[in-house]
Parts: structure tokens; C-alpha cells; sequence
């Protein structure tokens, strides 16, 4: 039996800061690699303004076309905060004052503008997790979380647990050749092997291997079999180096 299509991600980063190149996004690429590990595939990022109506068509097309919507930023008490309005129009709802996180506002914060904080579209649900003192907002498939990069770790490592598919399954090879002296190896292994996903990553000017192949799937089996076959084809001589569970989290130590 196949193993099942892991989940699908959608992540949309919203902040006018980023757009402007104010401030870097540091949160897709921590996510990119999170939800890695998580077996989550991700089928697209966007960044997009402050603005409620390209956050709300945005959204909308990412929670049509993913299992899950990541957005970071916009969630803050200050008047750029916009990104609740926007997921609520994104699902044709209003915007209400969520009595639990009003209740959490009061007790932790002084002034009456903390309460937008409060302020979620109506179907809202809201996750508990241990470690949050302010629970995680959810609207059907649309996980918000914060802009600041430390508040959205904390709050992603918490939920991570109910966002996972099957944990990627990767091998890597090394090779002496360039990409063009390979590419009829790569188009035999491909059509023997439809199962894995190989990547080709070329490196210049430095000494050692000269492209960088990986072979994944969501099974070892089939990452094994193309991984030996792709040996075979190339020969010993046009094979640097092979790592047969590769991390790229991990320098490679080449």
C-alpha cells in the first residue's frame, strides 16, 4: 500500500516592513525548515502589505489550495494589525471580540487598545497547548500566528504536533561531474524511480564534488533503491561522496 500524500502547506507572510526590506523575513525560512521536518509539503510562500483586501484574497486561495495556511504578522494591538479583518473577509465572516482572549488581555495588559489582540473572526477556534500563555488562533484552516520571530517558534513548536504528515526520507550523493556530463544518468533514474523526487544543486569555484544530488520520498525503500542505482550509473570514479540519511540542516563537511 502507498503511503499517504503528506500534507500540503500554504505559508503567507504579511508585514509592509518586509516588503520595503525594513526588516528581513526571518520567519518562512525557520518554517521552510520546520515543517521539513515535519513531513509538511509547502506549495507556495507569499508576502504581502498591510492591506486587508489582498490579505483576504490571498488567504483565500491559499485555504482552497493547501491543507493548511501559515500567516506570521499582522496580529499586534497597533493600527497596521490587520491581518484578523482580512482572514475574516478572506471567509466571509465578522470580526467579534472573542470572550476568552478578551478575558486573557485584561488580566495580562493595561490599555483598552490591547484588545484588538481579542478581536478574531467569529469562527475562530483557539488551541491550548502547553507553554501558551495566549492560545493558538485557528480559522478553518488558517493557523495565525505572530510576526515576531520568537513568539511564533514558541507558538508553532507548541502546535506542531497536529500540523505533521510523514517526515521526508532523504539520501544524498556527491559527484565529481558537472550537471550537463550527468543529465542522461538523472533522466534514467527519474523514469526508473517516479517515486523519489531528485534534486540537482551545482557548486563553482571551490575544490571536491561539483553538484549536489538528493533523492527523497516519503519511504526509505524507494530512496535505497534509487539512491543505489544512481551509484551504478555514474560509477565509482564520478561519485565524491554519499550520504545515505541527508540532513541539509547539516553542512556537509566536504
Amino acid at each position: 500500500m502507498p503511503a499517504p500524500s503528506p500534507p500540503v502547506a500554504w505559508i503567507v507572510v504579511i508585514g509592509d516592513e518586509i516588503l520595503s526590506g525594513k526588516f528581513p523575513d526571518a520567519n518562512s525560512p525557520w518554517l521552510l525548515a520546520r515543517l521539513r521536518t515535519l513531513g509538511v509539503r509547502v506549495r507556495q510562500v507569499q508576502t504581502v502589505p498591510d492591506d486587508v483586501g489582498v490579505i483576504a484574497d490571498t488567504v483565500a486561495a491559499a485555504a482552497a489550495g493547501a491543507d493548511w495556511v501559515l500567516t506570521t504578522g499582522g496580529v499586534g494591538p497597533t493600527h497596521d494589525d490587520v491581518t484578523m479583518e482580512g482572514i475574516a473577509r478572506a471567509f466571509g465572516q465578522d470580526v467579534i471580540e472573542h470572550p476568552e482572549l478578551g478575558a486573557i488581555v485584561r488580566a495580562h495588559h493595561g490599555s483598552p487598545e490591547a484588545l484588538r489582540m481579542a478581536r478574531v473572526p467569529r469562527e475562530a477556534r483557539l488551541v491550548h497547548a502547553a507553554g501558551l500563555r495566549f492560545p493558538q488562533v485557528v480559522v478553518r484552516n488558517v493557523w495565525v500566528f505572530p510576526g515576531v520571530p520568537y513568539l511564533l517558534r514558541l507558538k508553532f513548536d507548541a502546535v506542531a504536533g497536529l500540523l505533521g504528515g510523514r517526515p521526508v526520507e532523504a539520501a544524498a550523493v556527491y559527484t565529481t561531474d558537472g550537471e550537463s556530463e550527468i543529465a542522461a544518468v538523472l533522466d534514467a533514474v527519474v523514469a526508473a524511480h517516479p517515486r523519489v523526487a531528485i534534486g540537482s544543486y551545482p557548486r563553482f569555484g571551490a575544490p571536491g564534488w561539483r553538484v549536489l544530488l538528493t533523492v527523497e520520498a516519503d519511504e526509505r525503500p524507494p530512496v535505497d533503491a534509487a539512491v543505489g542505482d544512481l551509484v551504478a550509473r555514474l560509477g565509482a570514479e564520478r561519485v565524491f561522496r554519499v550520504v545515505a540519511r541527508y540532513d541539509p540542516a547539516v553542512p556537509d563537511g566536504t
